[in-house]
């Protein structure tokens, strides 16, 4: 009755009166044995009701273990069997989750419908994840049961293999040591599975193609992230899969599944197809075995990765798989890829199966050995399956018309990997890459490839898509064509005869077409040649036929056409051309981001900020202004929880990027106009410090910054929003817990630009700016601690450090701050942690030599802060800030008489100068790096890449771990503070001439200190360094005022 009552009744206090006492029961055991039973038993529990009751029994089970076992829980938080003290919604009892490991397999063996089993194969995943295998090692033996008894009882083999997908996905994004329990798995399981396999594969069974596609998958999760250990250690064991993964590639599927279609609703129903699911997933892992396998092989081939397999045994391993892999499989699955891509000249092929294949073949081109084999397809390729594949489809022509504003996301969307066009977009450039030698500078590939592209464009074509996928193809060379001045200079005809004349076409499609390759291939600097009046003519007039689609009835030519004109501020003419139209030009792009949130656009409306830099500023007010007003509007319209517009909040998070961009356009110039700028973004930026608009709290916090940065005094209109962080964060609401390290970028500025009134003011109601900011600082450290996340604390960090730099007068909370210091030092593990504080306690020294010693002393770590110190300074110094701190605070305690320092300090004198000295050359080294880095930038920038048939070694491999092994690496470099915003009193001191200086002064006040700290403290190898380090210092200064001489 309560299911009646619960599924059928529109009677609110009936549907009540049975939720309550479902609820009820919940915590009694039988529950879970009772939805088992009512999901199994579908005729008994459907019997004389209106509702399918079976079905809600199992979808209500799928639920309780997300709740009690899975991800909503979360694993840390819960041991399935014992913890029966946590407050979980109606939690199973330890008896019923008992009788579930027990039973559920069988349920799943009798489950009635397909989305009975979709249900239970769901709770399976959540219990695996939480008690697989500890607390349900049953499973393994009643999933071998099922596999080995499977022979005439096929309902029990899919029941079992279901089950086990289901425990392997589980596991499988296990990593290192904790893919012990997926390992073993593999290593019970497969060769059942391989026996099945041959089984299955002789069978006339209606099930074959369902059985091979759950096989295939179980593969796919055992092997995702790395091969398992059961063919490490036995690379000819893949033998037998790869023949079954080829076998299903190359069986022919006949006319019912491979006869060709342009309608979309025939493509995604053949798609849907289990046996082209089967050949999906089986080209993916092919795909995958061969590209990340290829690659591996060609890493150890050439040493990138020899000696990390020297010490470690799996890569070891991984290396020999990798050469068996590559002499018996990786020409075999090329070859089936290839004729996957051939198939598709006069069959249907599935997306996916094609997607992978193209990805195949276009990773084959970067290895010599299988390029070989591909050579000879290669125009095949270009011309008979590429260009087809270029071409409108019918879901692209439906999606234009029924949702513009996805179809305009989609041109730009990589994040889909079964993007066909754009698979096949990427495939070609790689072929037009492909060069004899280096000394060649023009692909012949490419070469050929853009005749063909110019002799079609001069047929004509009945289809017009023929001749938009053409102009597609030609723009998608625009990074090849870029590197030739020839190339470009042949491309402004072509457009002029072939392009031009679409840009007015009354087919939509044509225009946008028109106005995206004006804007990939006219940008590029010899197609509109200033020289060439002809050019200047034709550039004049394309611009403003594109300005004219601005206001095109279509989106997509819209969005096209804002784009286009943003890539052809590249030309003087261009600039010249619409600067008149600015104002019209602004609120244009702004009536189109109303349309469609767009990252791109916003990047366009950044250009013509960027190109417009001086004629910005009287639209900067407006531009903030209406941004500022829709992005009120729209969280006002949006909704919240289940009834919130996702399109909607998606478009005011675009409002807030916008105005960033404003923002960042005009920074450090036009100081009269934040004022007003206050005024107009007080209330978008508060919007984004509250449950509503915080999707958009991180461009808030950068808005707020740059009101402040770019002020000489802080509004008490500002104010507020010292306090709103504070009490944000302090009091948990859980809106800026994640963006601390963006929003103390505000709070440094509230120091650095009102000081006084920082370490003074008394705010009625709220205390003091300093009680509130230790109090932040206090419960950073808290968190910090909770989370076991350092990194969170070096926030707190960085906020007594800037308090050091910026505020005067705070001697008095000194001994508070080291006492902060000292004790995080104390529960301190990495040494990125330990440096920071370490540098904190040098900024103390140099706030206040004296009081900071009578500390340290009081707290009896003197000592023990300079042996940390002598020790980071060798290893674990490595930046220019660093390296600041260290020797401004080390340089106070050389300022003070030998007398007046503890006796800690007297002893280690000699140690400290040394130490001095040793960081003065350590900053020339850092220096010089930065200068060679920018430098080698500079050429990188101008270097070709392409692919050459002369060169071995065609991949550009990188290690894991090249970003750890960098020296100039920087933890602090991931903290997302955006350090521009803010100023450090450090940013303008030269370490080492501070030094210089220090003991310039010392020398003609108290020669005899000088002699003592500099003569007998260093030997004349450490003087001689440090007058290097001088002279380095000093041609470092006249470089920089070189480089900004040249910048202005």
């Amino acid at each position: 009755m309560t299911f009646d009552s619960l599924q059928g009744s529109h009677n609110m206090q009936v549907r009540g009166d049975a939720e309550n006492y479902l609820k009820s029961i919940q915590s009694a055991d039988g529950m879970g044995s009772s939805l088992l039973y009512i999901a199994t038993h579908l005729e008994e529990a459907n019997k004389d009701r209106q509702t399918d009751v079976a079905t809600q029994a199992a979808l209500f089970l799928k639920l309780k273990v997300q709740q009690c076992w899975g991800e909503d829980v979360g694993k840390e938080n819960i041991d399935s069997v014992n913890r029966t003290d946590l407050q979980y919604a109606y939690p199973f009892t330890p008896n019923d989750k008992h009788f579930l490991r027990e039973n559920i397999f069988k349920a799943l063996d009798a489950a009635p419908s397909k989305t009975i089993q979709s249900a239970l194969c769901s709770a399976i995943y959540n219990m695996a994840q939480v008690d697989f295998p500890e607390n349900w090692r049953s499973a393994v033996n009643e999933i071998g049961e099922r596999i080995k008894q499977s022979v005439g009882q096929e309902s029990l083999l899919m029941s079992g293999l279901l089950a086990l997908r289901q425990i392997f996905q589980a596991n499988e994004y296990a990593l290192d040591e904790e893919r012990g329990p997926l390992n073993q798995l593999v290593d019970i399981f497969f060769p059942l599975l391989e026996q099945v396999m041959g089984d299955i594969a002789q069978s006339q069974s209606q099930n074959q193609i369902p059985i091979m596609h759950l096989i295939a998958k179980i593969f796919f999760s055992a092997n995702n992230l790395q091969v398992a250990q059961y063919f490490l250690v036995a690379p000819q064991r893949i033998s037998p899969w790869m023949a079954f993964f080829q076998s299903v590639l190359e069986t022919p599927l006949g006319e019912q599944f491979e006869t060709p279609t342009e309608v979309a609703q025939q493509i995604e129903e053949l798609d849907r197809q289990t046996c082209w699911r089967l050949k999906a997933i089986v080209s993916q892992i092919t795909n995958r075995l061969f590209s990340k396998y290829t690659g591996n092989l060609i890493e150890n081939r050439y040493g990138v990765n020899q000696q990390h397999s020297v010490t470690n045994p799996q890569a070891q391993q991984t290396t020999v798989f990798c050469r068996y892999f590559e002499q018996h499989h990786v020409g075999p699955v090329l070859q089936s890829h290839l004729a996957i891509i051939f198939a598709k000249r006069s069959k249907f092929v599935g997306t996916k199966t094609l997607c992978a294949a193209l990805k195949t073949v276009q990773i084959g081109l970067k290895f010599g050995p299988t390029r070989k084999l591909i050579n000879e397809h290669i125009n095949l390729i270009l011309y008979e399956i590429s260009l087809p594949l270029m071409l409108i489809s019918q879901a692209e022509f439906e999606l234009w018309s029924e949702n513009s504003i996805e179809y305009v996301r989609m041109q730009v969307d990589q994040s889909n990997p079964f993007n066909t066009k754009h698979i096949v977009k990427l495939l070609v450039r790689s072929i037009c890459g492909i060069k004899q030698s280096r000394k060649q500078k023009v692909s012949e590939y490419l070469q050929n490839y853009l005749q063909v592209l110019a002799q079609n464009l001069e047929q004509t074509h009945e289809d017009f898509r023929v001749k938009e996928a053409i102009l597609h193809s030609l723009g998608n060379l625009k990074e090849h064509l870029s590197r030739s001045l020839e190339l470009q200079a042949s491309i402004e005809p072509l457009l002029h005869q072939f392009v031009f004349s679409e840009l007015s076409s009354a087919n939509p499609f044509m225009r946008a077409r028109a106005c995206w390759l004006y804007g990939q291939l006219g940008s590029l600097p010899n197609t509109f040649p200033e020289g060439s009046p002809n050019s200047q003519t034709h550039l004049s007039h394309v611009l403003d036929a594109i300005y004219q689609n601005l206001t095109h009835t279509d989106l997509p030519v819209r969005v096209e056409a804002a784009l286009a004109l943003n890539e052809l501020l590249e030309h003087q003419t261009a600039v010249d051309f619409l600067r008149p139209g600015l104002e019209v030009l602004l609120r244009t792009y702004l009536k189109i981001m109303d349309d469609i949130d767009f990252d791109e656009l916003v990047q366009a409306l950044q250009q013509l900020v960027n190109v417009y830099h001086d004629e910005i500023a009287p639209y900067a007010v407006s531009l903030c202004q209406k941004l500022g007003e829709a992005y009120i509007r729209l969280i006002g319209s949006k909704g919240s929880g289940e009834d919130e517009d996702t399109e909607t909040s998606l478009t005011a998070e675009g409002l807030m990027t916008a105005i960033v961009r404003v923002l960042k356009s005009i920074s450090g110039q036009y100081k009269h106009l934040y004022p007003e700028l206050e005024q107009l973004l007080e209330k978008p930026i508060e919007v984004t410090f509250t449950e509503a608009g915080c999707s958009s709290i991180e461009d808030g916090i950068v808005c707020l910054s740059e009101l402040l940065y770019n002020q000489d005094q802080i509004s008490p209109r500002m104010w507020k929003f010292f306090f709103t962080i504070v009490d944000l964060y302090v009091n948990d609401r859980g809106i800026i817990d994640e963006f601390m390290f963006q929003a103390s970028v505000p709070l440094i500025n509230y120091m650095q630009k009102n000081p006084e009134q920082f370490r003074n003011a008394v705010f009625e109601g709220l205390g003091s700016c300093m009680d509130m900011i230790f109090s932040l600082i206090g419960k950073i450290f808290e968190v910090s601690r909770l989370k076991e996340c350092e990194m969170e604390a070096i926030c707190a960090v960085t906020l007594l450090i800037q308090m050091l730099e910026s505020i005067q007068g705070i001697d008095s909370s000194l001994h508070n701050i080291l006492e902060f210091f000292v004790r995080e030092l104390g529960q301190a593990q990495t040494p990125d942690y330990k440096c920071m504080l370490t540098q904190g306690i040098c900024m103390c020294l140099w706030y206040n030599t004296s009081q900071t010693l009578m500390s340290l002393e009081q707290m009896g770590c003197t000592q023990s802060f300079l042996d940390l110190v002598f020790s980071l300074v060798q290893g674990q110094v490595k930046q220019d800030f660093e390296i600041k701190r260290f020797v401004i605070g080390l340089s106070s305690l050389i300022q003070k008489d030998p007398s007046e320092l503890p006796v800690s300090v007297q002893t280690n004198q000699q140690s400290i100068m040394k130490c001095i000295v040793f960081l003065c050359q350590k900053s020339i080294v850092v220096r010089q790096k930065q200068q060679e880095k920018a430098e080698q930038a500079d050429e990188d920038d101008k270097a070709e890449t392409g692919i050459y048939e002369d060169e071995e070694n065609e991949l550009d491999i990188l290690s894991d771990e090249d970003d750890e092994d960098d020296e100039d690496y920087d933890a602090n470099d991931e903290d997302g503070m955006d350090r521009d915003l803010y100023d450090s009193k450090l940013d303008s001191l030269d370490e080492v001439l501070f030094c210089r200086d220090i003991l310039a002064q010392m020398e003609q006040a108290n020669p005899p200190l000088y002699q003592y700290y500099f003569s007998q403290c260093l030997d004349q190898n450490d003087q001689n360094s440090f007058a290097q380090a001088v002279d380095a210092a000093q041609q470092y200064q006249q470089y920089l005022q070189q480089q900004q001489q040249q910048q202005q």
